[in-house]
């Protein structure tokens, strides 16, 4: 899927004018983060951003400690200060993305700056000796002290899709470095690809690119979780690895460890499972579901809110992102991802209600009512996931890539439960497009999807439908200063999608080169926090949603 550049569309002088409203909100958010979110009075002197902004208060956002944690750890294993200010270098790299397009864009240097002293910062002061970096799920930095600190002592990353491509630009020897940790670490059998979501600092973790592959079967029993958001990083950041150094043996290795996945595909219904292995104390889902499911029920087979958001959503745009930057690399992955779309629109959406259902890979649904014993799974977990953008945007992205009529009539069905709606029985027929609509589950995903729409049709009017929801958006979350992370609240968090996928329509607008993409990203720290147990920094102190929600 070679991209199509902006400057193929040809939208009315009126439209194009409104590339400079967008351009000055943009503005304006990115100079917010760069004037309040480094360099803050009573903070270390480093250029490394806050994670977020507490509007209301004029202050960074503060993680606070849970004083009573994990029983069976002690505080060395935490290692958090009572209340501190969070700066997450993997929670920063849409930010970084979007200062480094907003110069590329207006010529200005100072936002590219910015991005480069922070993510110097992160390359070169928050390395381990042995490669992988202080960041991700467990792993910050203390703004205030200019500490590390951490939730837990191991490296994770789930869906953070970093911006290695801008990280290299910066320092190619450290990111090297890490892209090779990243995969000694979480990697524990080459021969298998058995891997863990964590990922250990403290012992050297050389990757073993010319290592044996077997490619066991699935389901067996492992000390790691082999889950597609953990997997997804991994195959995101070897196909970086190998395009950038020139290096194909990490690619090959992406496509093995996205085979993995492959073999879990039920041959009846084509749909894929989340995970390859199941936990080594048992399968937890064969524990809790078993008795009514019998053997079809195994971790790798359940599809729930979360797997039906990361298998149908965010792992295939990670895909097509990967395809449209390096064409022709990833083709295998590419071929799985689109038959993880048919299969979706098959057996899992239902066009009428616009939901999807939760379950298992064989077609057996599933509801809240199928748990009836305490377990792994909580009952809201399997209720109906309504279709969001991620699934659009994915299904627009898989209709590019081969002009699929099956596929075009999935994108037509998201379309219309997304209020656009008449996107044409084919791509190429009338169309009755939403003008002045809104919807409260429009976000940064539907805007670029309807862009990619626009681009690959060469219809502008889809370039006007893009403009009338980016003015939504601005006018449900943006107080003129900077963009709430949800409407009404009062924090606002560095790391949104939106601002970059506004920047997008505004080089769509103006005919201008594309920026980088706007990651399928959900960067997320996980800790104690008082008074609320273990939670994301992204629901609790953001108020985003939750995976059950």
């Amino acid at each position: 899927m070679v991209p199509r550049p902006y400057d193929l569309l040809r939208p009315s002088a009126s439209l194009t004018a409104e590339a400079d409203f967008f351009l000055g909100v943009i503005r304006r958010h990115a100079g917010y983060a760069m004037s309040k979110g480094r360099f803050i009075p009573g903070c270390a002197e480093i250029p490394l951003f806050a994670d977020g902004w507490d509007v209301g208060a004029d202050a960074p956002v503060e993680w606070v400690r849970e004083q009573k944690q994990w029983g069976w750890a002690d505080d060395a294993y935490f290692n958090l200060p009572d209340r501190w200010v969070l700066a997450n270098g993997a929670s920063q790299q849409v930010l970084y993305r979007l200062l480094d397009g907003l110069s590329r864009v207006t010529g200005d240097p100072v936002p590219q700056a910015a991005a480069v002293a922070s993510a110097r910062f992160v390359l070169e002061e928050m390395q381990a000796p042995n490669g992988l970096l202080y960041w991700g799920g467990h792993q910050a930095l203390d703004l205030r002290s200019g500490s590390r600190v951490w939730a837990q002592p191991e490296h994770e990353l789930k869906a953070h899709f970093p911006a290695y491509d801008f990280l290299w630009s910066v320092n190619a020897d450290a990111t090297r470095r890490f892209l090779e940790a990243c995969w000694g670490a979480h990697v524990m059998d080459w021969s298998t690809l058995e891997m863990n979501r964590h990922g250990s600092y403290d012992t050297p973790v050389p990757a073993q690119w010319d290592h044996g592959f077997v490619d066991p079967p699935v389901f067996e029993p492992s000390k790691g979780l082999s889950f597609i958001s953990t997997g997804s990083d991994l195959i995101h950041s070897a196909v970086h690895l190998g395009a950038l150094s020139g290096d194909p043996r990490p690619t090959a290795w992406a496509e093995r460890m996205d085979g993995r996945y492959e073999k879990t595909r039920n041959v009846r219904t084509g749909l894929r499972g989340y995970q390859f292995t199941c936990y080594e104390e048992g399968d937890r889902a064969m524990m809790q579901l078993g008795p009514e499911f019998g053997e079809a029920a195994k971790e790798g087979t359940v599809l729930g809110r979360h797997q039906l958001r990361m298998v149908y959503g965010m792992a295939p745009i990670m895909v097509f992102q990967l395809n449209r930057r390096h064409p022709g690399k990833v083709n295998r992955l590419v071929g799985h991802a689109l038959a993880d779309l048919t299969a979706a629109a098959r057996h899992v959406f239902d066009g009428e209600t616009g939901l999807l259902s939760a379950m298992l890979t064989d077609g057996t649904r599933l509801n809240a009512t199928d748990v009836k014993r305490l377990g792994y799974y909580k009952p809201a977990v399997f209720k109906p996931l309504p279709a969001e953008g991620r699934h659009l945007h994915a299904a627009v992205l898989g209709w590019s890539v081969g002009h699929d009529p099956k596929l075009w009539a999935y994108v037509r069905a998201l379309a219309r439960v997304a209020g656009l709606g008449e996107i044409g029985k084919e791509s190429s027929a009338p169309r009755c497009l939403a003008e002045n609509g809104t919807q409260n589950g429009w976000n940064a995903d539907t805007l670029m999807a309807v862009i990619e729409l626009g681009v690959e049709t060469g219809d502008v009017s889809f370039l006007k439908q893009a403009a009338h929801i980016g003015r939504s958006l601005i006018a449900a979350r943006f107080d003129g200063t900077v963009f709430r992370s949800v409407p009404g609240g009062s924090r606002a968090r560095f790391d949104d999608p939106l601002p970059l996928a506004l920047l997008h329509l505004v080089t769509a607008l103006r005919g201008q080169p594309r920026p980088d993409d706007v990651p399928p990203a959900f960067a997320q720290f996980h800790g104690f926090h008082a008074g609320a147990g273990r939670v994301y920094d992204t629901t609790f102190l953001y108020g985003l949603p939750k995976d059950e929600d």
